[in-house]
């Protein structure tokens, strides 16, 4: 028998990321299945889609220290108003990260997880 191979993590720059635990929770589901998504680039540039608009922004990292800011965001109505305005605090509460295989954790300034992320590998073909 082979002992047990840890998955090898995911980049943070170069990978997609959902949600899949905000706020404590599971990620409720935005509405219209809307494709809620997070993804950094190695330049130090973030952007994603909150549901109903999209977003873009800065980030920066310090060993395992992540702080992410200031945000720029389309401001089209929608339906998914209260989960983009959830999705958003979060991002700007983090202080800390954390890649497990395929798993980002988005922590807050007392290491409490804020949010929890499934990645997969490459960009999308469309924003």
């Amino acid at each position: 028998m082979f002992p047990e191979e840890e998955e090898v993590p995911l980049p943070l720059a170069g990978s997609v990321w959902r949600p899949v635990m905000l706020d404590g929770g599971e990620a409720p589901a935005p509405a219209l299945e809307s494709d809620v998504r997070l993804r950094f680039q190695v330049d130090g540039e973030l952007s994603g889609s909150t549901g109903d608009n999209r977003f873009f922004g800065e980030y920066r990292l310090r060993g395992d220290g992540m702080r992410i800011g200031p945000l720029s965001v389309t401001r089209r109505l929608g339906p998914n108003r209260a989960y983009e305005e959830r999705f958003l605090a979060v991002l700007r509460l983090t202080a800390f990260y954390a890649i497990r295989g395929r798993s980002l954790s988005l922590l807050d300034e007392q290491r409490r997880v804020l949010a929890e992320f499934r990645g997969e590998p490459g960009f999308p073909e469309t924003e």
